[in-house]
């Protein structure tokens, strides 16, 4: 059952990957694509590199697909078992391919990823997944080989993705526990720490100057904006499909849907399905509603926001951090209708664990801080860690705690059911720690 499931995840996701790189020839010719994929390789892949804007629409597909299809290869060649999670992984990997990794920052941080799980004396398999997540400080590599002509810069930069590589598994595994669990993207936050350190390593040993960008929407947008809702119906056909290859009677499905652990293998698959296709409906309508153009970086959003279907969080988790997004945006920060404000909206997912353990009063107030500190954190490392969210979750989550610790709220303390409102906040921390640190080591094996 579990290698079925394996496999599924697998075809699914080699079926987006193979969409988009079909789709890149549809929308350019070959040679405007080969001419955006070598702009795009030589940009410097911070936060926010529009490679919509930077190479067109069809080197920025072709690049996802590409990236896609090189990280299911690369699982595949060491017997990874995917699990959900890894759903939610690889919309990472390619969702910033739409800003930020390419094929060229990324392969150096992969050839340290190999050389760890070759020295390392935990089998591969414990690895991959989350070890692939070191991608995120891709852009480091960009920024310093693009910096100069000297040769030992260049060499420096492809050692510094080497390195990066290397060291960011054992950094993940020593750190998951400092946010509790309650942060999704729990490698951002551990990319984010990381990032500091090869930021300072940039700016101030290597005296280079890193600018952090801003994307100007070029065409094709409307065309863009179509393919992702053909791409997201095409989907939710192929879930018509699976579904009625499965099961001869839809009600069937219904009747199930009312006692979760009673659902077979075979129907949380074709589920799973319709809630990606759900959720990439959801965040389609929101930018066409708000009348933003769908930017690289905004298409590479709602990507990541579809992983996020792979957990069993309710949509209400993401709900009320989202209205705290929407009250800040639209109170303090110009308006909720921008690239930035649309980006946290989707981003701020990673904060559905809070929003479930500490309710929706909560979570909401943990979506309104949000968008300020993943602002604040952005310019302290320059834009070189891409999952700065993950990192503005993780930080949010400690902001939170010390809040809660204050007087007022340990005297009362923001539990959810009236039995947790009986145990002391610390112990159940120390229970969730312990119960994160216990899935985590289970995801990893």
């Amino acid at each position: 059952m579990a290698h079925r499931t394996s496999n599924n995840i697998f075809r699914f996701t080699r079926l987006i990957a193979i969409l988009f790189i079909i789709t890149a020839f549809i929308f350019d010719s070959p040679s405007e694509i080969l001419s955006g994929m070598i702009r795009i390789i030589q940009s410097p892949g911070n936060l926010v590199t529009d490679y919509v804007s930077i190479g067109g629409v069809g080197a920025a597909l072709l690049n996802s697909g590409l990236m896609t299809l090189l990280s299911l290869k690369i699982l595949k060649k060491y017997d990874y078992n995917f699990a959900p999670s890894s759903f939610l992984h690889l919309m990472l990997l390619a969702g910033y391919s739409f800003w930020g990794k390419n094929l060229f920052n990324s392969a150096p941080i992969f050839l340290g990823l190999f050389l760890y799980i070759k020295v390392s004396d935990k089998t591969s398999q414990k690895h991959l997944s989350s070890g692939l997540l070191g991608t995120a400080l891709a852009p480091a590599v960009s920024i310093v080989y693009f910096s100069s002509d000297r040769l030992w810069i260049k060499a420096m930069a492809l050692l510094l993705g080497v390195i990066l590589g290397f060291i960011m598994i054992p950094i993940f595994k020593k750190t998951l526990h400092l946010t509790f669990g309650l942060n999704l993207y729990t490698m951002g936050f551990v990319a984010g720490i990381v990032s500091l350190g090869v930021n300072f390593f940039i700016t101030k040993i290597l005296k280079i100057d890193v600018d952090i960008l801003s994307t100007t929407p070029q065409h094709s947008q409307e065309l863009f904006l179509l393919f992702f809702l053909f791409f997201t119906i095409l989907l939710i056909y192929y879930g018509f499909l699976f579904l009625n290859h499965h099961f001869v009677q839809f009600k069937k499905m219904t009747l199930i849907l009312k006692e979760e652990n009673k659902i077979s293998q075979s129907l949380r698959e074709i589920l799973q399905t319709f809630k990606f296709s759900i959720y990439g409906l959801i965040g389609l309508v929101v930018v066409y509603l708000l009348k933003e153009p769908l930017t690289g970086p905004l298409a590479g959003s709602i990507l990541i926001f579809t992983g996020f279907s792979a957990y069993h969080y309710r949509f209400s988790h993401f709900l009320f951090p989202a209205l705290g997004v929407a009250f800040s945006y639209e109170f303090f920060l110009g308006g909720l209708a921008s690239e930035s404000g649309l980006i946290a909206l989707f981003f701020v997912s990673t904060m559905a664990p809070f929003c479930h353990h500490y309710g929706n009063t909560w979570g909401f107030l943990s979506g309104t801080l949000f968008p300020f500190v993943s602002k604040l954190l952005n310019l302290t490392h320059n834009g070189i860690n891409l999952y700065n969210s993950g990192f503005a979750g993780g930080v949010t989550v400690l902001l939170l705690f010390l809040l809660m610790n204050l007087p007022l709220f340990k005297k009362h303390p923001p539990l959810r059911k009236s039995k947790q409102r009986q145990e002391s906040l610390e112990i159940k921390v120390m229970k969730r720690i312990s119960a994160h640190i216990k899935f985590t080591e289970n995801e990893l094996s």
